[in-house]
């Protein structure tokens, strides 16, 4: 599709998006581009491929053929054959986005909308999904994942089902009943219970003080306080530990400077005086004994029961 399918508003200003105009196909828009690249396979994918499906189509202005929105101009309109030849380039993204075994079901459809109503009947959300969704959701408990991984696959199980679940529409027809407000905060007290109930009883304590809390914490905050308890405990065990091995490496210090002193005093031997062979007294040996030598000028005896003889140093 060329330029010329733009409004002439349209062609002189260069700010104006030109998927202003749900007609408008760049040379990119060929009819091989892959919208998203995980094909759709059954129920199990459905809700996530069909997300981001909406999102490209709606990033190009084409979600109107798939979703009835912009329906098919009765013959004879200006509009009519240009709707066609997109029509025919959405059908092929629509085809081109679910898996080999189920482009045969839908081939035959006569537009873009048939293909997407066909898909959608024969794996949207039913109650049967629904219930899948919710045994999901009772049995993801926190266990051995630490808080984070915890969080995130009780969110993903959480987003799907809230985008399978039916949002209730204004009843009062003045709009003011705030049904839309009200239902975000039921569902929002709904993900806080199932995210409590998920966690270990270690997070009892900090569980218990949330529930008394008037009013309830959103989910983000909740998740912050039980996340200030995990870091706290991840903390604890790293000081106790820093501690203990300050402790030991103290008493390893002490010990080993006590085996050096022991170890002095085990090995001290107090220093050994000579005794002669000659005269038998302490003091000196037989090479300087006096009595066998001769006694030094200006000698003079020791006293009288000393028990030894001094020699000259």
């Amino acid at each position: 599709m060329s330029s010329s399918s733009i409004p002439s508003s349209a062609s002189g200003n260069t700010h104006v998006d030109p998927y202003g105009n749900p007609y408008y196909l760049r040379e990119y828009d060929h009819c091989s581009l892959l919208l998203v690249e995980d094909r759709l396979t059954g129920h199990t994918d459905f809700n996530s491929w069909k997300r981001r499906m909406e999102i490209a189509l709606i990033s190009r202005n084409k979600l109107g053929f798939v979703d009835g929105t912009l329906p098919r101009p009765p013959d004879g309109h200006p509009d009519a054959g240009t709707w066609s030849r997109v029509n025919e380039v959405v059908s092929f993204w629509v085809m081109n986005s679910v898996s080999e075994k189920l482009a045969p079901i839908i081939l035959y459809k006569d537009s873009a909308q048939a293909m997407w109503e066909d898909l959608h009947s024969c794996f949207g959300p039913n109650v049967q999904h629904l219930y899948w969704l919710h045994q999901k959701l009772h049995n993801i408990k926190q266990g051995s994942n630490d808080l984070q991984t915890y969080d995130l696959s009780l969110r993903a199980v959480w987003e799907e089902y809230k985008y399978c679940t039916t949002t209730p529409v204004c009843s009062c027809g003045k709009c003011e009943c705030n049904v839309e407000k009200r239902w975000m905060e039921f569902m929002e007290r709904e993900y806080l219970m199932k995210f409590l109930m998920g966690l270990n009883d270690s997070y009892s304590a900090a569980r218990t003080r949330i529930l008394m809390s008037d009013p309830l914490p959103g989910s983000t905050e909740a998740f912050r306080i039980i996340a200030q308890e995990e870091q706290l405990r991840l903390i604890k065990p790293k000081v106790a530990s820093e501690a203990v091995s300050f402790q030991a490496g103290v008493s390893s210090a002490a010990h080993c400077s006590g085996d050096i002193v022991d170890e002095a005093i085990t090995n001290y031997r107090p220093k050994q005086r000579p005794i002669c062979t000659h005269c038998g007294l302490l003091g000196h040996t037989i090479n300087r004994c006096y009595m066998l030598h001769g006694y030094p000028p200006g000698y003079r005896s020791p006293p009288q029961g000393s028990g030894h003889v001094s020699t000259p140093r």
